[in-house]
């Protein structure tokens, strides 16, 4: 389209569009299979495709509906075609001072986020924590709602402890012992774990907590718990 506004087929490519994603929505513009198919192989395409049956009314393009199919075709990716086509969206995102992303580490990560990506060029701010070795985040953000600063830091001295006792650094038993740990302080579970997410990874919403400490590893994890407690009293 030549109209005002209009979006280059590169400019996709570079936001995070898929190639099939992008052929299967433009192929919809004006066509369909039958009246409920909508994702569809190239293949499929291929075999049923014909102009015979192109609609002579305008088509709508539907940015919402591409980001969803994109969605889509990302969560059916492989962890090791991911990792492969998120890697250039990451050298271009990540701080030069993280590069190169070791591949190793990213397969670990890729499966704690795939249902959560809709464009791969979202992915680099959405994993920054995986390679810091501090986050920044504002400290009045690790005490949860009907918590104060003396629970907080019960919380984060008491989880430091337990995680640095822990045999296995492996997400089912970081759990068990955390949820252990939890009411052994009388907090719920959202209180607890939203401290221990925050201090961790600096953000209130993340992939699953314990896989995601697991994934960030021990060393660090502790390291940010007691960061955590020294913003919050000016000592270790």
């Amino acid at each position: 389209s030549k109209r005002h506004g209009a979006t280059s087929i590169l400019d996709y490519r570079d936001q995070g569009y898929l190639p099939e994603a992008v052929l299967n929505f433009m192929a919809l513009l004006g066509w369909s299979l039958d009246d409920r198919t909508e994702v569809m192989s190239a293949e499929i395409l291929k075999e049923n495709f014909s102009l015979e049956r192109v609609s002579r009314s305008p088509a709508i393009f539907d940015q919402e509906k591409l980001l969803w199919m994109n969605g889509l075709y990302i969560r059916e990716l492989t962890v090791e075609d991911l990792a492969e086509r998120l890697t250039p969206f990451l050298e271009r995102g990540l701080p030069e001072e993280l590069l190169p992303v070791d591949r190793d580490y990213l397969l670990r990560i890729v499966p704690l986020i795939r249902e959560r990506i809709k464009l791969l060029s979202e992915v680099a701010e959405m994993i920054t924590y995986f390679f810091l070795e501090e986050v920044d985040y504002d400290p009045a953000d690790l005490a949860q709602r009907g918590m104060d600063q003396e629970s907080t830091v019960a919380a984060l001295r008491l989880a430091r402890d337990e995680l640095t006792a822990v045999e296995a650094f492996e997400h089912q038993q970081l759990e068990d012992t955390l949820r252990a740990a939890g009411t052994a302080l009388g907090l719920a579970a959202r209180q607890f774990f939203g401290t221990l997410r925050v201090a961790v990874t600096g953000r209130t919403a993340t992939p699953p907590l314990f896989e995601t400490m697991e994934v960030v590893g021990r060393e660090r994890v502790l390291s940010r718990l007691g960061t955590a407690v020294v913003r919050l009293t000016g000592s270790y």
